[in-house]
């Protein structure tokens, strides 16, 4: 279906004005509107933000849909049906508070996503998801990455102009002792062992969800 909304952004000779394949066209766009929740990977949010992905396929349809282009007929039914539809998609589209919303989503989700690598936690374009423990990397590579990634923030002044960005810093200087922790040795029958501290209660959040899950 996304690439049948992408035909609208190539130069395609213009469809045959029949009323009738209209109707299945704006149809098609209608049912790839409210199928919105497919981009999403299962994580939650903020790792997946379904209602961002439900406003940029409003904004895209909206680029696309042409009543007068498409309607052969402009007395008939599928013409007054796709007029309210173009009407209400514009109307969302227009909408300066939203508008703004998307504008500041957009700009955090650029930041919260190169976090979200250098930490190793549900990492894009990856299968584990929030199952990933990052448990194959150096915790002192990872630490390197978030202090980059915090370099980045403190030299950037829009950035840290962002009360949301600042709190965030806050936070994370607070906890930054238990996320990356030294490993901790034990001596055991076999020898002294190191045992790393979980960067996040990432295990026992996967534990309370399998004996959610097992116990419905």
């Amino acid at each position: 279906m996304n690439e049948f909304c992408n035909l609208g952004d190539i130069n395609e000779p213009e469809p045959e004005k029949n009323d009738q394949m209209q109707a299945v066209y704006f149809y098609s766009l209608v049912e790839w509107i409210l199928d919105w929740k497919t981009e999403s990977n299962g994580y939650g949010f903020p790792f997946d933000r379904p209602h961002l992905d439900l406003t940029l396929r409003v904004e895209k349809v909206g680029k696309i849909i042409d009543i007068d282009k498409y309607i052969a007929q402009q007395d008939s039914a599928v013409y007054r049906i796709g007029l309210k539809f173009q009407a209400t998609i514009e109307a969302i589209n227009q909408d300066i508070e939203l508008r703004k919303k998307v504008v500041e989503i957009t700009n955090e989700i650029q930041f919260f996503d190169k976090l979200r690598d250098a930490m190793r936690i549900a990492k894009k374009n990856e299968t584990a998801g929030l199952n990933d423990d990052g448990k194959d990397e150096e915790i002192k590579t990872i630490e390197k990455d978030v202090d980059e990634f915090m370099s980045e923030i403190k030299e950037n002044p829009p950035a840290i102009e962002n009360s949301k960005l600042r709190a965030f810093i806050k936070q994370l200087n607070k906890y930054r002792k238990q996320l990356f922790a030294d490993p901790i040795k034990v001596n055991t029958d076999d020898g002294i062992k190191e045992i790393q501290p979980q960067r996040t209660n990432n295990l026992m959040e996967r534990m309370f969800r399998d004996f959610t899950r097992d116990n419905k």
